[in-house]
């Protein structure tokens, strides 16, 4: 996958974000630092809306982007994903949990070599809605079934 089609792959995602999130009140934005097993950490951006007008009242997308820093040593490397994600709230026991899963693009180059997968991924997490008032602290775990094919750890702040 090109450069190009990558962007394109981005650009599409945010349209169906904003499609998919007709009120403001229920489309969040903000930002996310991970941890991956393999490629070391990254920083990252997100979109949260809400899915109720499918027929479920929980269900909501999840839309990141993140870039890493993978540890090449003296090579001029870079690893970038994009996530889409349908989640579900779970009933709650004391906090606000979710679980869920979609499709994962990863992008890995270093020097001349260039290589783009796609793969699902299946993720877990959990929001505090009332901890910094308007902001949203949340914290996820994330599993690579395909495509970057590595285990995540993701933290971050919705607004």
């Amino acid at each position: 996958m090109t450069k190009r089609t990558l962007f394109a792959a981005l650009a599409a995602l945010a349209m169906v974000v904003a499609t998919e999130a007709p009120a403001a009140a229920q489309a969040q934005f903000g930002a996310q630092v991970s941890y991956a097993e393999d490629f070391d950490l990254g920083i990252g951006a997100r979109a949260q809306f809400g899915l109720a007008q499918l027929g479920v009242e929980n269900l909501f997308g999840i839309a990141s982007v993140d870039y890493f820093f993978p540890d090449c040593g003296a090579g001029d490397c870079n690893y970038i994903e994009l996530n889409a994600n349908g989640a579900i709230s779970l009933p709650e026991v004391g906090l606000p949990i979710y679980a869920g899963g979609g499709l994962n693009v990863a992008h890995a180059s270093f020097g001349d070599f260039s290589n783009t997968e796609v793969g699902l991924n299946i993720l877990g997490g959990v929001q505090f809605p009332d901890a910094l008032g308007a902001l949203t602290p949340f914290a996820e775990a994330r599993f690579e079934l395909s495509g970057g094919e590595q285990f995540l750890i993701t933290g971050g702040i919705l607004f």
